[in-house]
């Protein structure tokens, strides 16, 4: 199972205790929430990381010479 369903996995779960938590009172349900939207949305990213056409790499960077000072001509 890839890590982006796992990572959906797991905020299914934490909706479903979120929604638990909201209906018996407890005060946690908000921060359930959260952490249900932080792993769906790192899911998400990481599925858009996978779809993503590479980058292509930038060219190597060429060195620039530094113009010396000419001596002075007598």
């Amino acid at each position: 199972m890839p890590e982006s369903d796992k990572l959906r996995d797991r905020a299914t779960q934490l909706f479903a205790m979120a929604l638990k938590a909201r209906e018996t009172g407890f005060a946690s349900a908000a921060e359930l929430e959260k952490l249900g939207a932080e792993a769906l949305a790192a899911a998400e990213e990481m599925e858009r990381g996978a779809s993503a056409p590479p980058t292509p790499e930038a060219p190597p960077q060429v060195a620039q010479q530094q113009q010396q000072p000419q001596p002075e001509k007598e």
